[in-house]
């Protein structure tokens, strides 16, 4: 019967650089759900970057890592309570955009660009007139059928 050697349980655990990158990425990972979860309660990039110690474009950097490796679910959510906030921010100033009011008018088109960005109503619209342009190209030139 061999005698087996048993394993160096330092030699098992973790170098220092290890644990220090493994410390970064938990930090990195908590930051990010910080970030978003500051932003879900309705705060700007500026003012999350203020709490947590970065600048704003930093503070929303993190929310979009945050949401790219959130669950399908959380990232509905997100969504859908940031085109709430949009829906209150247009119905505020619809009435006076439509009565005249430049600077609301201003406001409500930007509040629809943003809405239509969220909803990737844009990109839409181009693929479909790309179909519709497709099909004409076909009845005018013959096309194939394919």
């Amino acid at each position: 019967m061999q005698n087996q050697k048993t394993p160096d349980p330092d030699a098992l655990a973790p170098t220092p650089h290890q644990q220090n990158a493994s410390m970064k990425r938990a930090n990195r990972a908590s930051n990010r759900n910080e970030a978003l979860r500051l932003r879900k309660q309705g705060l700007s990039f500026d003012m999350i970057g203020a709490r947590l110690g970065v600048q704003g474009a930093t503070a929303s950097n993190w929310v979009r890592e945050a949401i790219r490796n959130a669950p399908a679910e959380d990232v509905e959510d997100v969504r859908s309570l940031e085109l709430e906030r949009l829906d209150m921010l247009l119905a505020g100033n619809f009435t006076s955009a439509v009565r005249g009011d430049v600077r609301a008018g201003e406001f409500v088109l930007k509040v629809m660009e943003r809405r239509a960005k969220y909803l990737n109503l844009d990109q839409q619209a181009a693929a479909g007139l790309q179909e519709v342009g497709n099909l004409l190209d076909r009845l005018v030139f013959g096309g194939d059928e394919s």
